[in-house]
């Protein structure tokens, strides 16, 4: 049951956020998720083409390169979240 109201938050924020700034640990931290699951659901939306995730160097004095996840099919996925939504 957690697993499905995860899976649902996850997918709320990406879409609320399809500017292109949340980085894979910035979305886990805002889901309240466990980093592991999300790498692992995230691979499955990557896999079925609605997201793309890209290696970005961030802004600030570290220069920490940082995963960023940018939506590729917007539609298709808000589709998939109603899809799945109770």
């Amino acid at each position: 049951m957690i697993r499905g109201v995860q899976r649902e938050n996850i997918l709320r924020v990406l879409l609320a956020n399809q500017s292109g700034t949340l980085s894979q640990y910035r979305l886990a931290k805002e889901v309240g998720c466990d980093y592991h699951y999300l790498l692992e659901f995230l691979s499955k939306l990557k896999k079925k083409g609605f997201i793309e995730i890209k290696k970005e160097m961030s802004g600030g004095k570290t220069g920490r390169i940082q995963n960023k996840i940018f939506i590729i099919k917007y539609v298709e996925l808000l589709k998939y979240w109603t899809s799945i939504h109770k």
